[in-house]
């Protein structure tokens, strides 16, 4: 009987992923550019203890986990996945040509000829969020699926998937949903000997690919000039280098600029702001940042930042090692191969590599992608079929 085995991985766990991508980020902030101001201890601190609570919630979830997590993933499992995936492009397709009508027309296109509209004019408000959870759980999915579907008929899907996004200009989405499949990847431990070669080359054209996307959706010069300062060696590399660079640290430069002057409201509401459809959120909440900024241009404050300005830093901290005890538990539970936690674990590791930008973790997205992994599990017919396992 063959199974589907998944080993312990470090680069699997999120206390890992956590760490690395915070601490690398804090390292990073200390580099000089026109928005850099002195880190702020308090904060420094604070991200410390969730690192390290983190890792407490590991390994005291760790002493229940099984000692060999060995787990069986049926056929029917995976036919009834296959089934669910078939549904889901289906509606994804219909949902994509619906969107595209509406905004009549594509960034893409709309960037080539000139036309006045950008990327944030493109999709119906909040249906688009749900269409990135649809995108989100069929490109996980299509690497469980990797032996039960044919390779060209997860070429299509998957050309399908990131194709349309580069069209939209989506950045967010690609880099999500690239953060997802490296998360399945991760969890089922389905690394061969030249990933580690292949990484460094891939993560490379997507930096150069990221700066590219940012000409495209109309970022002029200037305002790169002006953010990197005068003089930096930013200036002498590929854009995609200083936005990469960018989007990693200045949010936490916001977090040292916010720390002392933002006052809480103790109560959630900025934390619960993406949960809100947009359509009721701009007359509800309006489209205010969660923190001061150190520039307006610069205006992702990472998880932490609404957070922050609902709660405190302290209470902050309690609120994120609740989270953090969730986050582990589905890692635990994907150790055992479960289809479901899996997926889970897969968008918990893209969320918190997302951290330092952005609260994916409650965002409509992703958590409409949790539902979807639920009416997975709830209407799976696995009783109807004989149990063969297969390997995955």
């Amino acid at each position: 009987m063959s199974t589907l085995r998944v080993r312990h991985l470090s680069w699997a766990n999120p206390a890992v992923v956590y760490a690395a991508i915070w601490i690398g980020g804090c390292a990073l902030s200390y580099i000089p550019t026109a928005f850099f101001i002195s880190p702020n201890p308090t904060v420094i601190f604070c991200i410390g203890i969730t690192i390290v609570t983190f890792f407490i919630w590991d390994r005291v979830l760790g002493a229940y986990s099984s000692a060999r997590p060995l787990s069986a993933t049926t056929e029917a499992e995976l036919e009834d996945l296959s089934r669910f995936c078939q549904f889901l492009f289906r509606a994804w397709i219909i949902g994509f040509v619906i969107n595209v009508i509406g905004s009549r027309g594509l960034p893409l296109f709309w960037a080539l000829t000139g036309d006045g509209r950008t990327y944030a004019d493109f999709g119906l408000p909040s249906f688009s969020g749900l269409l990135v959870a649809v995108k989100l759980f069929l490109i996980t999915s299509m690497v469980l699926l990797r032996r039960t579907w044919s390779p060209l008929r997860i070429l299509i899907v998957v050309t399908a998937l990131f194709g349309t996004t580069f069209l939209e200009l989506n950045r967010g989405g690609l880099t999500l949903m690239g953060l997802s499949v490296l998360g399945v990847v991760l969890t089922l431990r389905l690394i061969p000997r030249w990933f580690w070669i292949f990484t460094p080359v891939a993560a490379l054209g997507a930096i150069l690919a990221f700066g590219k996307l940012a000409e495209l959706r109309g970022v002029p010069y200037h305002v790169f000039e002006s953010l990197a300062g005068k003089g930096s060696f930013f200036l002498k590399l590929p854009s995609g280098f200083f936005w990469v660079f960018t989007y990693w640290t200045s949010p936490i430069q916001n977090l040292y600029f916010a720390a002392d002057t933002s006052m809480p409201l103790y109560a959630p509401v900025f934390t619960l702001q993406s949960l809100i459809p947009s359509v009721i959120r701009e007359s509800l909440i309006g489209l205010e940042y969660p923190i001061p900024l150190i520039n307006p241009a610069l205006n992702a404050t990472s998880f932490l930042g609404p957070l922050l300005a609902d709660f405190g830093l302290f209470l902050s901290t309690a609120i994120i090692a609740l989270l953090q005890a969730i986050f582990v538990f589905a890692y635990r539970k994907s150790q055992e191969g479960a289809i479901p936690f899996v997926l889970i674990n897969a968008m918990s590791l893209a969320a918190i590599l997302l951290s330092v930008f952005y609260m994916f973790f409650l965002s409509l997205p992703v958590l409409f992608f949790v539902f979807l992994v639920v009416v997975f599990k709830v209407r799976n017919f696995v009783s109807l079929y004989p149990r063969k396992a297969v390997a995955v």
